[in-house]
């Protein structure tokens, strides 16, 4: 059971600074991998209301630290209010994916698309096709992924919204500001998909879901899992209501990697509470002799950066 936080937010190197000053600028949501000796990263810009999530990107490094962006795409091109995380992978050679959360502007909820290109920096978003809707899971808004290959096949974990209870809201109130999620009508869990492809997916429900009462009664996302000696880590996001919706905390839980997990402690394991060094959004790279963590970092004027940190695993 992980005791010690698996690395110190407040020492970690900047890797993209936000646009501007504020509550409201983002720099973050990453998505990274280790191919070929090189970092590559996905990641996304955001301004204020009514901008919000505007361009996604794609950033090479030798290092982990000092990246060049490669490739970016505008919210318009996806016909969308905002974009949210992407998850990048690279299938093949001459094979990559790119599978995108945004606002589906016909109805107003989140939903998952799917690029594919022959490189990193090929990605066409007019190319676009379907991965999961609200629709097809049978919810509000499904967004965040996070995509790994498992025994031969393929898993995704999301951020999803179920409906909420009867009679606390009608759809105008979930869908009229094109983001369930921020509502407060009803609570945010993550759920898995498998596929055999990568391209078809069948939804199975939650896997991580917000506690009774505490600090992530709102709000259980998972965003990335690294295997230890006993098993897996997962580390998730958390909050307590919807005020905290862009401050969530991480949490760290145990698991089997797939659809079995459970709290590793009570209380955030990562980052400071609600403000100022907040992490949220962990992605981990792991290799057989280190991890380097991804993460949004709250600033002292409440924008977020995209930081990174380096944790050495082979004795």
């Amino acid at each position: 059971m992980p005791t010690q936080p698996p690395f110190d937010p407040e020492r970690g190197t900047t890797v993209v600074e936000p646009l501007g000053s504020g509550p409201g600028w983002w720099a973050g949501a990453p998505s990274a991998l280790w191919s070929g000796g090189r970092f590559y990263l996905s990641y996304r810009l955001r301004r204020p209301r009514p901008e919000r999530g505007g361009s996604t990107h794609i950033a090479v490094s030798d290092d982990g630290v000092r990246f060049e962006t490669i490739w970016t795409a505008q919210k318009e091109e996806f016909d969308t209010p905002s974009i949210e995380r992407s998850a990048l992978v690279h299938v093949a050679d001459r094979h990559w994916r790119l599978y995108v959360s945004y606002v589906d502007a016909a109805d107003g909820r989140w939903r998952i698309d799917l690029l594919e290109g022959a490189a990193p920096d090929r990605f066409d978003p007019r190319q676009r096709r379907p991965v999961l809707t609200a629709a097809d899971i049978g919810a509000e808004g499904v967004k965040d992924p996070w995509v790994a290959r498992r025994d031969g096949g393929w898993q995704l974990l999301a951020s999803y919204v179920d409906a909420p209870p009867h009679g606390t809201g009608d759809r105008s109130d979930l869908h009229g500001t094109m983001d369930v999620f921020t509502t407060g009508l009803t609570t945010s869990s993550t759920g898995i998909a498998t596929s055999d492809d990568g391209l078809t997916w069948r939804w199975a429900g939650a896997v991580l879901t917000p506690s009774a009462g505490g600090w992530d009664s709102y709000t259980a996302r998972l965003t990335s899992v690294v295997a230890t000696a006993d098993g897996w880590l997962g580390f998730y996001d958390g909050c307590g209501g919807v005020e905290q919706n862009y401050e969530e905390r991480c949490g760290l839980v145990i698991g089997d990697g797939a659809d079995h997990w459970s709290r590793a402690s009570a209380r955030p394991a990562v980052g400071a509470p609600g403000g100022t060094g907040t992490v949220r959004y962990v992605e981990a790279v792991q290799t057989t002799a280190w991890i380097r963590f991804f993460y949004e970092f709250t600033r002292p004027d409440g924008s977020h950066e995209l930081r990174t940190s380096l944790r050495e695993t082979r004795p």
